[in-house]
C-alpha cells in the first residue's frame, strides 16, 4: 500500500492563485524525501479549464541551483480533459517507481503540451503565494519545455508525492509448492518459497514422508492406532487390534487407489453393515461374545 511521503496541503491555497499551463509552459515544484523509498504517484492541486488533453508529471532531478534537471527519472499521464473544473488533488500514476534518495532533491514537473495559449484549454495548479512554509522545495516555471528554468522562493506548489519502501520483487517470495507430510495421525503443509516471477501459476502439490523418518509400516500403524483406540475408546487390546486392522485395511487398499498422491484421514470402514453382521464378523475373527458386541457398537456409532 502506498504511503504519502511530501506534502503541501490543499489548505494552504491562496484562492486565485495558479498557475497554468501552455504549450511550452511545464510547471514545476522541487521537494526533498527524508526517507529512502520508490516513488509511484504524484497528486497536484489541479482543475481544468476547457479541453488540455493530456496532463504529463514526471520526476526529474535537480541541479545545484534548485532547477529541474536532466531527462525524466519517472513519467506518467492522465487524460486532462477527464479531470474537474474545480480544485482536487489528482492523481498521476507513474508508469516505473524510481527510487527517491533521502535528502536529496528532485521535481515534480508538469506540462500539458496541448494547452492553447489564450487561457481557455489549460491546467491550472493551485498554489500558495502568501506563505508558503514548504521548507523542501519551491515552485518554479519554464517557458520553452523545460530547458529553462525560474524558481520562486516565495512560491510553493500545493501537492502530495506517494511511494512505497520497496517493490513487491524486492520484498515478497511467492509460494513455489506444497509438500503435504504424513506421519499418522499427523498433517503437516509445508510450504515452499521462491523468488517472485511474472506467472503466478498453481503450486506444484507434493506428498512424501519426512525427509530421513522411513513411512511407517502397516503392522507399526497399526499398532499405534490399537493403542489409541485403547486410551480414548475404552477397549481392551484385542479389541482394539481388531478394529484396528480393520481401518488400516481400509486405509491402505484407498492409498493404492490413489497412487499414494493424497492420504485421507483415518476414517471407520464406510460399508454399512447390520449390527448383527458386524457382530458375526468379529465373532469369526476370534473375539468373544462380549468382544464381539462390544466392537460392533463402535462400528455401527461410527459409521452413523
Amino acid at each position: 500500500m502506498a504511503t504519502k511521503y511530501q506534502n503541501y496541503a490543499d489548505t494552504n491555497y491562496d484562492s486565485g492563485a495558479d498557475e497554468e499551463t501552455a504549450p511550452a509552459l511545464w510547471i514545476a515544484q522541487t521537494f526533498t524525501p527524508t526517507i529512502q523509498h520508490y516513488v509511484t504517484s504524484v497528486k497536484p492541486y489541479t482543475r481544468r479549464i476547457g479541453s488540455p488533453g493530456t496532463l504529463t508529471a514526471s520526476i526529474r532531478a535537480v541541479d545545484g541551483d534548485s532547477k529541474p534537471t536532466g531527462n525524466d527519472l519517472a513519467v506518467g499521464s492522465i487524460n486532462g480533459n477527464g479531470i474537474t473544473t474545480s480544485y482536487v488533488l489528482n492523481i498521476i500514476t507513474l508508469t516505473t517507481p524510481y527510487l527517491l534518495t533521502a535528502s536529496i532533491k528532485y521535481a515534480i514537473v508538469l506540462r500539458a503540451p496541448a494547452s492553447s495559449v489564450d487561457s481557455s484549454n489549460v491546467i491550472q495548479w493551485g498554489y500558495d503565494g502568501s506563505s508558503p512554509t514548504y521548507t523542501g522545495g519551491k515552485a518554479g516555471t519554464s517557458t520553452d519545455s523545460g530547458v529553462n528554468w525560474t524558481m520562486s522562493s516565495g512560491v510553493d506548489q500545493i501537492f502530495e508525492e506517494w511511494g512505497v519502501l520497496g517493490l513487491p520483487s524486492d520484498a515478497i517470495s511467492r509460494v513455489t509448492s506444497l509438500t503435504h507430510r504424513y506421519d499418522r495421525g499427523t498433517y503437516t503443509l509445508e510450504l515452499n518459497l521462491g523468488e517472485v516471477v511474472a506467472d503466478f501459476g498453481l503450486p506444484e502439490w507434493e506428498s512424501k514422508p519426512r525427509a530421513g523418518v522411513p513411512e511407517p509400516s502397516f503392522q507399526e500403524r497399526m499398532e499405534r492406532t490399537a493403542k489409541q483406540l485403547q486410551d480414548e475408546a475404552d477397549m481392551s487390546r484385542q479389541e482394539a487390534l481388531y478394529i484396528a486392522r480393520k481401518l488400516e485395511t481400509m486405509e491402505e487398499i484407498t492409498r493404492r487407489e490413489q497412487g499414494d498422491r493424497r492420504r485421507t484421514p483415518t476414517t471407520p470402514p464406510v460399508q454399512k453393515k447390520s449390527f448383527a453382521e458386524l457382530m458375526e464378523e468379529a465373532k469369526q475373527a476370534g473375539l468373544s461374545p462380549y468382544e464381539a458386541r462390544k466392537v460392533a457398537q463402535y462400528e455401527e456409532d461410527s459409521n452413523r
